[in-house]
């Protein structure tokens, strides 16, 4: 997986990425100019919704012997359908997701290493979903943030959050992309990529790329049909 790319696992459950440079404004000040965060170039990490009755996030790491760390709760942070993570070479971490049941709000929050840990979790403006969101951190440090609306809403909506800065654009429509799950993203070269399944009653599978300033008119990804979310990576570039 390409140190630009994010994975994303198993539909809402599971997300696994490799190490931006956005952080929370409570973290930007003490991070910004300052590189070593005790997170390794290629380091993976995962992160996910724990068992059912369970609303809490989960999150370990792969060591470079092959093994896993131990699960931990990321605190503070809950949800009833699933993570994104995206970040880039170095580090930090980013991670988002849905609320808990009821709270149809988008959070986000930033590992800055071992020795200072998760940020505190803080609400996106304006970001409101009924599922999961998708999470891409292009080379120029910023990240892209795509999700489906919240329920009776089958849009997908878009923002972004610039390299040192403190809060993420206004949320805006993805024109003509519609789905019943959401999105997956992506980052090829210096263009985000995404791919989402249709509306209710459309397995197809479609997709669009992020031109600089708006997102290109989706197309169907030929032979390509599912009931749910699919994913997307990219590797070596």
């Amino acid at each position: 997986m390409s140190r630009r790319g994010v994975l994303r696992i198993g539909g809402t459950a599971v997300a696994a990425g490799l190490v931006g440079l956005a952080v929370p404004p409570a973290a930007s000040a003490a991070v910004r100019g300052r590189a070593p965060l005790g997170i390794s170039a290629g380091s993976t990490f995962m992160a996910w919704k724990g068992i059912s009755g369970d609303q809490r996030i989960w999150w370990n790491g792969l060591q470079n012997g092959g093994t896993w760390t131990g699960p931990q709760p990321v605190p503070g942070a809950n949800t009833n359908a699933g993570v994104a993570l995206a970040g880039q070479s170095g580090g930090p971490l980013h991670m988002t997701w849905k609320g808990v049941e009821g709270d149809q709000r988008v959070f986000w929050n930033t590992y800055l290493g071992s020795s200072t840990g998760w940020t505190g979790p803080q609400p996106i403006d304006g970001a409101f979903t009924s599922g999961g969101v998708a999470l891409a951190g292009p080379p120029d440090g910023s990240l892209q943030l795509a999700w489906k609306g919240a329920p009776g809403d089958q849009r997908i909506w878009w923002s972004r959050l610039y390299a040192g800065a403190t809060s993420w654009t206004a949320p805006q429509v993805v024109p003509s992309a519609n789905t019943s799950v959401g999105p997956a993203l992506t980052v090829y070269g210096d263009s985000p990529y995404m791919t989402w399944k249709g509306v209710e009653g459309d397995e197809l599978i479609w997709w669009s790329r992020f031109n600089g300033s708006t997102w290109t008119a989706p197309q169907s990804v030929p032979s390509a049909s599912t009931s749910f979310r699919p994913a997307l990576a990219t590797l070596g570039v």
